[in-house]
């Protein structure tokens, strides 16, 4: 009898242990994608600041207009699209 109260508390600490590591496993997984995200972010701003450092980039001017060009009925044309403001002010941030 005794034999068969240490098998069953040997058992249970085991299973108690197996569902602390899962939750173990769960957190780190959790924390490697966040991790990730954050080099992302990091490395997005990163490239932002060199570009805007550069002295290249620092002397073009912050276009608010695109123009493509299309086919219209068999016939080229160009057409000019203004860029929303939102956009044109958030490049002349950087």
């Amino acid at each position: 009898m005794f034999l068969g109260a240490a098998y069953l508390h040997v058992s249970n600490q085991a299973a108690t242990m197996g569902f602390a590591l899962q939750g173990l496993k769960q957190e780190n997984t959790m924390l490697s994608e966040e991790l990730g995200a954050l080099n992302i972010a990091a490395a997005q701003e990163q490239t932002m600041f060199a570009m805007k450092s550069n002295p290249k980039i620092q002397g073009m001017d912050v276009v608010n207009k695109k123009q493509y060009v299309v086919m219209k009925n068999g016939q080229v044309e160009m057409v000019t699209m203004r860029l929303p403001d939102e956009y044109v002010s958030q490049m002349g941030a950087y």
